[in-house]
């Protein structure tokens, strides 16, 4: 009984733990400035978005390859709300 007790702990403490990692993750990334490197992640996406060119295709890209299409979901977001 004890032994499951603390084992239910454990993986309390876990979960506790990762999501003030992951809390103290998302504040730092919220309040650090975007470098000038990162644009050309929210280029590729704006691209994808708003004129339907696809990377590799219609311009090249030299990055992974399905980064552009998770960009784009922010971005298509974004656009969704300022519209």
């Amino acid at each position: 009984m004890k032994a499951k007790l603390s084992q239910i702990n454990l993986k309390l403490l876990h979960i506790i733990v990762f999501i003030l990692i992951c809390g103290l993750l998302f504040s730092r990334a919220m309040n650090s400035y975007i470098s000038h490197d990162e644009y050309q992640f929210v280029a590729s996406a704006q691209l994808l978005v708003s004129r339907g060119l696809l990377p590799y295709i219609d311009y090249p890209y030299l990055h992974m390859p399905y980064m552009v299409f998770f960009n784009s979901i922010p971005v298509a977001q974004y656009l969704r709300q300022s519209a």
